[in-house]
């Protein structure tokens, strides 16, 4: 999707005729709508929802010197801003009740910085993408401090490389990279993500919060790097059908 939801029409009905088929509902939002105009129309649609998944995202590889201020801002807004803007319009009625669940899908580019070495000539800097998803991940931490007392938990997963849209366009040779530094030697399936954030949503995980999981299954072994997120929830890292 675009900046403002746009771009992705062809995945939105292939994601929301999926959902419908499986007898839930689903609601997609135009180019013309910003996440806020869209969240308010959701919820005046839907009403009060219990579970807040911030999934959308875009990124860019271009040169940061190349990289122009509104293609910063559509990004921003997408993956950073969107998030922000939704938790306001869901998260009250979560308060008076006592109970709620907030997932943010990050990305590992939320934890680490891209790795020149893997990436070649190809669009090797996303920085961007980097700041925005660094960004989500200080975001859900500070929401799990403000709301942890009111019944709310506020998570982050950062997967790594998923089998999606978005990775189908890396280049096969810088694929290939990427896929032998996985340590199981695949990538990783939405399914896969979907089931911890599953977990983190159920009451299983109410003593979860401010969690930012690295959903990679250890890719981030070949940075040399240990930060303490990584060593959280260990169990979670290589999650099986």
């Amino acid at each position: 999707g675009g900046g403002r939801w746009g771009g992705g029409e062809g995945r939105w009905k292939g994601g929301g005729g999926a959902v419908v088929a499986a007898g839930h509902r689903a609601r997609g939002w135009g180019a013309e709508d910003t996440a806020e105009a869209g969240g308010r129309r959701l919820r005046d649609e839907t009403g009060d929802v219990d579970i807040l998944v911030n999934n959308a995202a875009r990124g860019e590889r271009k040169d940061w010197l190349t990289v122009g201020i509104d293609e910063w801002r559509a990004i921003m807004e997408l993956n950073l801003e969107a998030p922000f803007a939704l938790m306001p319009l869901f998260v009250p009625s979560r308060i008076t009740k006592g109970w709620g669940r907030v997932v943010n899908i990050s990305s590992i580019y939320g934890l680490i910085t891209g790795d020149p070495s893997l990436f070649g000539s190809w669009g090797n800097d996303l920085a961007s993408y980097v700041a925005s998803k660094h960004g989500l991940i200080g975001l859900t931490k500070h929401m799990a401090v403000m709301l942890g007392d009111k019944g709310i938990t506020v998570n982050a997963i950062a997967p790594g490389y998923i089998d999606t849209d978005m990775v189908a366009a890396v280049p096969p040779n810088v694929l290939e990279k990427i896929v032998a530094r996985i340590p199981v030697g695949r990538l990783g399936k939405a399914h896969e993500i979907a089931r911890a954030v599953l977990f983190l949503v159920a009451d299983a995980g109410g003593f979860l919060t401010g969690l930012a999981q690295a959903l990679n299954c250890r890719r981030h072994l070949y940075w040399g790097v240990a930060p303490t997120d990584f060593l959280r929830a260990d169990f979670l890292a290589c999650l099986r059908a």
